[in-house]
């Protein structure tokens, strides 16, 4: 469309995430991933099978049908399907051409998400699946959630890559109010490493005072202290975050290295940006602090909540004024070097496929 966000322009040779584990059951449902109907059920057995949602015959939705053991029936005239696309059956007919089939993704449950490959099937590798950990991971008190956003998967990509935004978008959530913690996340030292698949991103704020996501409910110490974050954002769109506080000095002391003692508090998020169409997106996330603070999880959910939905606002408004004046482009600045730098990653890894 004019305003440039084609889903040519996402990597194929990918896994998208196709929603939580607990999400699936026998009972089939139905996804859009990059413009494509999908339908994922879990076979008798628990396996995670993913179809295209489209019947051979006419076309109905898969979604529409019933499982049936490790198969899947399309219930407008009852064709059924093995779990690798083949037909099985098709009712009062006793040859089945081979042409008769619906195409099967490559799919896989790891850290309590669901991966799908929405490239060539003999080219998935799971090695590219992300060290996610997901929400039941034992170091962390995560509970996840997700939410549909009606703007590109890129300009969330976008949001997620330049965090410099807390300060403004987040100052009444992430940021708890704060003027010095806002100017932290505006003017602290970041530092940008490139990665095979994505960007790695370490900031460090020196004398912040604590902050809601930074555990004030629960330190005893409210007085000001160290800061220190690393994130990384890894193609097609995953985004892994981890965050701490340490007492004052710290930083100072260990210099360009990463602190060296264990932190007051610490807290983790992995999320998932997953294209539906050219203009709408599904945004999963889990985000919560360590082990220690069990009772800090329900707080942390809610706070990504209204953090996140701070950013659905902002991005999809940003959207919509996009579209209104397509010929207006961006224009970089300062902050967005580290978009700039993961740009140049997706570029080569597009041409790859090419």
């Amino acid at each position: 469309m004019a305003t440039g966000y084609s889903l040519n322009g996402y990597v194929r040779h990918a896994w998208y995430m196709a929603g939580w584990d607990r999400d699936f059951t026998q009972a089939p449902q139905a996804r859009v991933m990059l413009g494509e109907p999908l339908v994922v059920y879990r076979t008798e057995e628990g396996r995670i099978v993913v179809l295209a949602d489209r019947c051979a015959h006419r076309l109905a939705p898969l979604s529409h049908g019933r499982c049936e053991g490790q198969k899947l029936r399309c219930l407008y005239h009852g064709v059924l399907f093995n779990p690798d696309g083949s037909c099985a059956e098709v009712p009062g007919q006793e040859i089945v051409p081979p042409s008769v089939r619906v195409r099967a993704y490559p799919a896989v449950e790891k850290d309590n998400a669901v991966w799908v490959w929405m490239g060539p099937a003999d080219k998935a590798d799971e090695a590219l699946i992300p060290d996610f950990k997901g929400y039941a991971h034992p170091d962390w008190a995560l509970e996840p959630g997700h939410m549909e956003m009606d703007a590109p998967a890129k300009l969330i990509h976008d949001n997620l890559l330049d965090l410099s935004h807390v300060g403004w978008v987040h100052k009444n959530s992430f940021a708890g109010g704060s003027d010095r913690a806002t100017r932290g996340w505006i003017y602290g030292k970041t530092e940008v490493d490139k990665l095979p698949r994505g960007v790695r991103v370490t900031r460090r704020m020196e004398n912040v005072p604590p902050v809601p996501a930074g555990g004030l409910r629960v330190l005893k110490d409210k007085g000001p202290g160290d800061f220190y974050s690393w994130y990384e954002f890894l193609s097609p769109g995953i985004f892994i975050q981890f965050a701490a506080r340490y007492p004052q000095g710290t930083l100072a002391r260990c210099g360009e290295n990463p602190p060296d003692v264990e932190p007051l508090f610490s807290s983790y998020t992995c999320q998932a940006v997953t294209p539906v169409t050219e203009g709408k997106a599904r945004y999963y996330f889990a985000f919560g602090p360590d082990s220690r603070f069990p009772g800090e999880k329900q707080f942390f959910f809610e706070l990504s909540e209204q953090a996140f939905g701070e950013d659905k606002t902002m991005i999809e408004a940003q959207y919509k004024i996009m579209k209104m004046s397509p010929e207006v482009r961006t224009m970089r600045l300062a902050m967005d070097k580290v978009l700039s730098t993961y740009e140049g990653i997706e570029k080569d890894l597009l041409a790859a496929e090419a």
